[in-house]
């Protein structure tokens, strides 16, 4: 059974992160799944030092979001994909990379089709093109129309954002765009349809309890969390939180959030302020080459979804996640397992 939602009332995520704990067992009873996670082009105009979609074997390579990859999903493809997923039950749809979405000019009509399909879109996105003046304010209203829920990278001040994802002058824009989704409301809806994504790791924990109060007082949901092992964070580095420290600003923020705001919860892993509960997991990830995992931190996988069915895939992961899954996040786990060789009660304790 899924239990990870029980510690928080799901009404103070953000729309389409808002399963509760009893539509996730319904879902998983009735073999459903929730989340399709997929993926645009890997063009990006940022490079962030933590990317988790670069490749293991050019992890250092700066131009890697230079250009598409060759043999990237074609449009009637990532349709076909929306389609076989909303055959399947799911009820939100993640853009997560591999690049900058909305760069992708096949982005909105993947959006498009999402939301013709009865599913929930969720966009991750670095803000670059919400925050121009150009093209800014149509594309946010286009997604404020479709009923899109909007997650902007905020990775605290703005010289330590610039340096995170390696571009003089994001810090501006990233703070444009957030202004402008909430000028135009994204963040007067509950739930909310406004989130920022803030990683923890040393370079950022200093703000992550500001942060934390901020969004719970301006109604935006804090997707914020640690390292996962894949792409740039794939093996354990320097620049990482130790368990100590994150246990530390967990603990924090849930005080906070306890004596603040209100809102009790068990301060675990994965997301900073909103207990343990990961309902992507109950879902597949799917690359822009097509290949399918259990989630962003690639420890399953399930073939392509040019050689594969999606049912098919999804039918190989139902059991165990019937059987075992919890609500932590498992690939987490596995880089702290990794990187301080914590016992598995300590790993309990946070995950």
């Amino acid at each position: 059974m899924y239990t990870g939602l029980e510690d928080l009332d799901a009404s103070t995520r953000m729309r389409g992160w808002n399963h509760d704990s009893a539509s996730c067992n319904d879902a998983l009873a009735r073999g459903e799944m929730l989340h399709l996670l997929a993926e645009t082009t890997n063009r990006c105009d940022f490079d962030c030092e933590y990317c988790y979609t670069v490749e293991a074997t050019v992890a250092q390579d700066a131009g890697f979001h230079g250009q598409p990859l060759p043999g990237e999903l074609v449009l009637h493809e990532r349709l076909a994909l929306i389609d076989a997923a909303a055959a399947l039950g799911a009820k939100t749809y993640d853009i997560v990379g591999a690049g900058e979405p909305l760069i992708d000019p096949l982005c909105m009509p993947q959006v498009e089709h999402a939301v013709a399909c009865g599913l929930q879109p969720v966009v991750f996105t670095n803000g670059s093109v919400l925050g121009s003046a150009r093209r800014g304010r149509a594309v946010a209203e286009r997604l404020w129309e479709l009923g899109t829920t909007v997650v902007v990278k905020h990775h605290g001040p703005a010289e330590v954002h610039d340096r995170i994802v390696r571009r003089a002058g994001a810090a501006d824009r990233r703070d444009r765009a957030i202004a402008l989704l909430m000028e135009i409301g994204f963040n007067s809806t509950r739930p909310t349809r406004l989130g920022i994504d803030n990683i923890v790791y040393q370079a950022t924990l200093p703000w992550i309890p500001d942060c934390l109060r901020w969004c719970r007082r301006n109604n935006v949901y804090l997707a914020c969390s640690s390292f996962i092992p894949s792409g740039r964070t794939r093996k354990a580095t320097e620049t990482a939180a130790s368990w100590e420290e994150l246990e530390a600003v967990f603990a924090e923020c849930r005080r906070i959030d306890e004596t603040e705001f209100g809102l009790p919860h068990s301060a675990r892993m994965p997301f900073v302020g909103f207990g343990r509960a990961c309902t992507q997991y109950l879902g597949l990830y799917v690359t822009i080459l097509g290949t399918a995992h259990g989630c962003v931190g690639k420890m399953e996988s399930y073939g392509n979804v040019r050689d594969r069915a999606l049912a098919e895939m999804w039918a190989e992961r139902l059991p165990p996640l019937r059987s075992s899954f919890n609500g932590g996040c498992l690939p987490r786990r596995s880089f702290y397992a990794a990187a301080d060789g914590m016992s598995n009660a300590r790993l309990d304790k946070l995950f």
